[in-house]
Formats: C-alpha cells, structure tokens, sequence
C-alpha cells in the first residue's frame, strides 16, 4: 500500500493505487478496484476523472476497503472533506487539519540563537553528512565531500559538538536529533544562511547533470492575503518529502530549497 501521507490529492491517490494493482496483476481493473473498495465501477470512474466526488460517509467506507489504519483512514477522509469544500474558509480548515498530521516531533526547530551561531550552510551538511553509509570522521573527508576547508570543517565540527547538535557514538560522530532550520525570523543570520544556499543553487545549476536535480519556477498572479496559508502548506510539503526521501539508503546530501518572493513593486499605502 502507497503512503496516502505522500498525497494531498485523493484522487491522485486513488489513481496510483490502480495502477499499481494492475502492474501486479495484469487482469486487474477499474472494475476489480471497484469491486474491492465496495463501490460501483461507475461512480469510481466519475470519481477518478474529477466529475463526481466522494461524501464522508463514503470516504470512511472506501477507507475501510483500502485497510487503511485509523490514521491514514483519518487524513483520507480529510483529503476527501478538503476537496468537497465549497469555500475559501472551507478548504482552509480541511488544510488546517491536514497540516497537524506533519506537526509531529519528528523534526526539531533549531531555537534563533542556536540558529544564529550555525548559520553558514556547510554545519547543516555535516550533520546530514554523518547519516550517509560510507561517512567518515575526519575532517579532511568531510571537507573534501563539501568543497570547503579542512580547517573549516573542523571549526564546524568543534562548534556542532558545543552546541550538543553532534555527538561521538561508538567512536564515530552523529547528529543528536533530525533538525528543521526554516524559521520566520527576519534576522541577518537567516539572510546569510538563504543567500549562501542561493550560490550553491546556482552552482548545481551549471555544474550538475539534469538527473541529479531538479529546478522548477511558476510566476503567478496572486491574492496576497493567501501567503500565510501558503507558507504553512510550503512547510507541511517539506516535512513530507523529507520523510519521504530519507526513507532507504542514504549515499548523498542534498538541499531543498523554495522561494516565493513578490516582482511587482510594493505600492504604498
């Protein structure tokens, strides 16, 4: 079974669940997915294809046909509600809900002046550094896996090590806990951290193979009175592909990185 926590879209869902089902089994259909979610083919169809929707009382049962745990049968319905929503205030709430599902202690919020005395890039790529496979201690690797300094990397090491962030464990060194850094702090510390990341971007952009990364931009039109909302659901996304992606065998560190910034000039008033 898919991981519905990795989609906002039940539907979308639905259709990956399908296809699935029928990789596995060349004789599987839409008929035989009906079938096992106790509902009829045809309004699964319609559903599928954006024409009809699901009730509540619905949801909780296809749920059930999905043997989801009570959890996922909860964000389910949620994602059902928050397609079924009619209004602005509507949606917002069903997103509201959605979001406390990724609001866990999974990932801890560095406090602003421990933020502050790490706020060049490279201490948050040792600490990540040491989850890989093939990590070694010492600072002359780690510089050479960064690009910067072996002098530098240990200064970080040291200060990683104080900051009780990164610890010695059976001889080998670990971070102490998974660490988010996004805070809505305007302060010099997080400007320098975004510029530096910014560079690297910029870097990869020109120097990494289009395999290995992936940059995307959309410039839209907006109501401004939406980028509160929209700055919880950037971090709801970031905590979910950060749980997603760390999942399996860890062989590289890389950065994830969003921007959503105005071009228009601000008009006064």
């Amino acid at each position: 079974m898919r991981r519905i926590t990795e989609y906002m879209d039940y539907r979308v869902f639905l259709k990956d669940e399908l296809e699935e089902r029928k990789r596995r089994n060349l004789h599987y259909s839409l008929r035989a997915f009906a079938r096992d979610l106790g509902t009829s083919s045809q309004l699964l169809s319609l559903v599928l294809k954006g024409k009809k929707g699901f009730s509540m009382d619905m949801a909780a049962y296809i749920a059930n046909g999905l043997k989801l745990d009570k959890a996922d049968t909860a964000y389910f319905c949620d994602l059902v509600d928050l397609a079924r929503a009619k209004t602005e205030l509507a949606k917002n709430v069903a997103r509201h809900r959605l979001d406390q599902y990724f609001t866990d202690k999974t990932y801890e919020t560095l406090g602003t002046e421990v933020f502050k005395a790490i706020s060049d890039w490279h201490h948050y790529a040792i600490l990540e550094l040491t989850c890989l496979k093939d990590f070694k201690s010492d600072p002359k690797w780690i510089s050479k896996e960064l690009g910067v300094s072996a002098v530098k990397a240990r200064e970080a090491i040291h200060r990683l090590k104080r900051l009780k962030l990164l610890e010695y464990k059976n001889g080998t060194l670990k971070k102490t806990g998974n660490f988010c850094t996004t805070q809505d702090i305007p302060s010099a510390a997080m400007k320098k951290l975004t510029k530096q990341l910014l560079m690297k971007a910029a870097h990869a952009l020109m120097r990494q193979k289009i395999h290995e990364r992936n940059y995307s931009d959309v410039t839209m039109a907006i109501d401004p009175r939406k980028i509160p909302i929209a700055k919880k659901m950037i971090m709801s996304f970031s905590v979910r592909l950060m749980k997603f992606l760390e999942a399996g065998e860890r062989t590289e560190v890389y950065c994830f990185a969003t921007q959503l910034f105005r071009l228009t000039k601000k008009l006064p008033g």
